[in-house]
């Protein structure tokens, strides 16, 4: 019993069982501090010389079809804009996703395709998709533009606006905070979707044209030419420095109904 409790002591404190590589840093410490002190630094060294991006550039092929319909509403939009380019985008190849938005007068297609897809060629596919789809788009639309898009052109924020207010009053509070936002230090770029521009429709009465002698053609170009603001002079001298500017748009219904309009004698008369 006491021969086989000797025997198992000294296999437990057999060297010639261990490792060569064991022995060896056991044997020489120094050496082995001096090896793991070498690793860190050495590590550390080359962790702050690595190039690292917060945001790294992903090579994927995405892009955001844009359509505007001046006017239209949001179902028109999806029926006669949106749905008609999504059917020829179903059939592209290497196609991952493709997310549709459809607002008052503009219609939104961002397409996503696989990763391992050529950027290049998908992105001339999808041009090539869109264009198909042109003949079957209202007329009254404009022509579809393609943007093609990366990883880093994601918005870091959306912001919506809604509530029981007129359409108008929420497009100028939604313009006021873009203004405000494209200000900000930093800020790249600030989009805006979905407003509802306020448009005037100027409707011609025949026998008061004709009675007052004035052609709707007179009271076209009057209406486009003075619906502008214009520089005037420069004033520039000792005491002030200051540009002199003529503001002509129409700020009220009031300025329009105003607007004088040349009769083919000579004389002038108004729009409203």
């Amino acid at each position: 019993m006491t021969s086989e409790l000797a025997q198992e002591r000294n296999n437990k404190h057999d060297v010639s069982r261990t490792s060569g590589l064991a022995k060896f840093f056991f044997l020489k410490t120094v050496f082995g501090i001096l090896l793991i002190i070498l690793l860190f630094f050495g590590g550390l060294m080359a962790y702050q010389s690595m190039v690292k991006e917060a945001d790294p550039d992903i090579k994927i092929a995405k892009a955001m079809i844009t359509t505007t319909w001046g006017g239209a509403d949001p179902e028109t939009i999806e029926s006669q804009v949106t749905d008609k380019i999504e059917t020829e985008l179903k059939s592209l190849k290497g196609l991952k996703k493709v997310e549709s938005s459809s607002f008052n007068g503009v219609s939104k297609i961002s397409v996503e395709f696989v990763a391992n897809a050529d950027v290049t060629e998908s992105i001339q596919l999808l041009r090539q998709k869109v264009d198909d789809a042109e003949p079957e788009i209202n007329s009254d639309a404009d022509k579809p533009k393609i943007d093609q898009i990366s990883v880093q052109d994601a918005p870091i924020l959306t912001i919506a606006l809604y509530g029981k207010l007129d359409p108008p009053v929420l497009s100028r509070a939604a313009e006021d905070i873009q203004e405000r936002l494209e200000k900000v230090p930093g800020v790249r770029e600030v989009n805006l979707a979905g407003q509802r521009e306020e448009v005037i429709h100027v409707q011609l009465i025949p026998s008061r044209l004709s009675a007052l002698e004035i052609s709707p053609t007179a009271i076209s170009n009057r209406i486009q030419t003075a619906n502008r603001d214009m520089p005037r002079d420069i004033i520039d001298n000792a005491q002030i420095g200051s540009q002199v500017r003529l503001f002509g748009r129409f700020r009220t219904l009031e300025d329009l109904r105003s607007l004088p309009v040349t009769r083919l004698g000579g004389s002038e008369g108004r729009v409203g």
